[in-house]
C-alpha cells in the first residue's frame, strides 16, 4: 500500500524517484548561487584590498575574521597569497573565562552622560 517497496531496511515509496531526479538540479541552483556570491565576496575583498594597499602602503595584513568562507574568497582570488593559521586555544582557558566577571561596558557609558 501506498507505492513500491524495496526489500531492505529503508522502504522506497513511489514518489521518490521524482524527488531523486530533482536532486542535481537544486544541486545545480545552489552551486550557481554558490558561484554568484563567491564572485560578490571575492570583488568585494579586491577592492578592500585596494584600499588597503592604496591608504596604507602594507603589503601583508591579518584576517582575523574566523569565517572559512572568507578564507575560501581569499584562497580563490589570483593575486593573494593565502597563508592559513588554525590556533587553539587551551580547553581550560577557555572555561575559566566563561567564569571570569566581564566588564559593563554599558554601565561605563551611562555613567559618561551624567
Amino acid at each position: 500500500k501506498g507505492g513500491l517497496r524495496r526489500e531492505g531496511l529503508f522502504p522506497l515509496p513511489v514518489q521518490a524517484t521524482r524527488t531523486i531526479s530533482a536532486v542535481p538540479r537544486a544541486l545545480k541552483r545552489l552551486m550557481s548561487a554558490t558561484r554568484m556570491w563567491i564572485s560578490a565576496v571575492q570583488s568585494a575583498l579586491q577592492l578592500l584590498l585596494q584600499g588597503i594597499t592604496e591608504r596604507t602602503g602594507a603589503t601583508s595584513f591579518v584576517d582575523s575574521s574566523k569565517s572559512p568562507e572568507i578564507a575560501l574568497a581569499f584562497g580563490l582570488m589570483r593575486d593573494v597569497d593565502l597563508y592559513v593559521i588554525n590556533l587553539l586555544r587551551d580547553p581550560r582557558a577557555v572555561a575559566c573565562s566563561w567564569f571570569r566577571k566581564k566588564p559593563d561596558h554599558f554601565a561605563v557609558l551611562r555613567n559618561m552622560r551624567t
